[in-house]
């Protein structure tokens, strides 16, 4: 179902204090406005509405210097009219302020072109009964971060605007730790390394994301560690952990590696891949995968109100467990 979306704003003054070096906008914007995601307060620079000593900045990395003068305004969405739905989510953890949870391979994460409902936003709201930050926009209250459709694992939504930002903040500064299993083809040539390359969304087809060599893009940077090999080397189980969490960001360096993930319809090579494999069985059985071999294992972070450290480890789903029991009797 399509999403109502009301929208209010509010604009904000600011003074630069005495600076022991130059800031920049975005930054000093986040530490004053500690209820607004980052993303946000960049959104609305780009939008063009700040303004640096009454003249209109678009670019969030601008300087600021002593007593310059800063305004913002910043639109809300309020929580759109979104339908609680009673789809069945697997919960860690729950408390006044986050909740820590599965989710499951083939779902969307919020309501959008394709997708009008039965998505993660659609469960949550069901499961907290409407109890989610409204600062991750009108139709993804609660969501600090995102899985894509196909991939599967562990998850953290917030409940309330001040878990949001704390946790916006900790991925933002990278200091959530994040892993991955993937099944991947072939079998890479270093066993465990880095990958550091950045991304940036292509500009042939807006689906995709693609590495860049120059100035633009944003870096990218995956730790991987073969974890085990199959049928003598085509084909690897990948544990990866992030250093940043980019969209596709491990789908896309593990197939510049010519590692694709198996089952990737938008960075792999199913088709070349099975191609040298002789065992008509197997064949058949790798052939039926129907999305991305991509886990998301383990999730650690702390508590945006307590402080405590959270961990979880999320088993791998059946269709992964499967592939790989039946791999190891190959």
């Amino acid at each position: 179902m399509s999403a109502m979306t009301d929208q209010f704003q509010k604009t904000y003054n600011f003074k630069v204090e005495s600076l022991e070096s130059k800031v920049r906008l975005d930054k000093f914007l986040q530490d004053n406005l500690k209820d607004i995601s980052r993303v946000k307060i960049q959104e609305a620079i780009k939008e063009g509405l700040t303004l640096l000593n009454n003249k209109t900045v678009i670019k969030s990395s601008t300087k600021l210097s002593e007593n310059d003068e800063v305004q913002i305004t910043i639109i809300q969405e309020q929580q759109a009219k979104i339908e609680a739905q009673n789809i069945p989510l697997h919960v860690y953890y729950q408390d006044n302020d986050i909740i820590v949870f599965e989710k499951p391979a083939g779902i969307s994460m919020h309501i959008g072109a394709g997708n009008p409902d039965k998505t993660i936003v659609n469960a949550l709201l069901y499961i907290t009964k409407g109890k989610l930050s409204v600062l991750g926009g009108a139709t993804r209250p609660g969501i600090v971060h995102r899985l894509d459709k196909d991939t599967s694992g562990v998850m953290v939504a917030a409940l309330t605007d001040k878990a949001y930002a704390s946790l916006s903040k900790q991925f933002s500064k990278h200091s959530i730790f994040r892993q991955y299993t993937a099944l991947s083809w072939g079998m890479p040539n270093q066993l465990e390394g880095r990958i550091e390359n950045k991304i940036m969304r292509s500009k042939f087809n807006r689906q995709k994301m693609m590495l860049t060599f120059g100035e633009k893009g944003k870096e990218a940077i995956t730790n991987y560690e073969t974890k085990k090999t199959f049928l003598n080397g085509k084909i690897s189980q990948i544990l990866c952990t992030l250093e940043t969490g980019r969209t596709h960001q491990i789908r896309l360096h593990l197939a510049s590696q010519n590692n694709p993930i198996i089952g990737d319809k938008t960075y792999g090579k199913d088709e070349k891949y099975l191609s040298t494999i002789k065992d008509e069985n197997v064949k058949e059985v790798l052939s039926e995968v129907k999305r991305q071999m991509l886990h998301a294992t383990t999730l650690k972070f702390s508590h945006p109100i307590t402080h405590k450290l959270m961990s979880y480890k999320s088993p791998l789903p059946s269709d992964m467990k499967s592939l790989i029991d039946f791999l190891k009797m190959s």
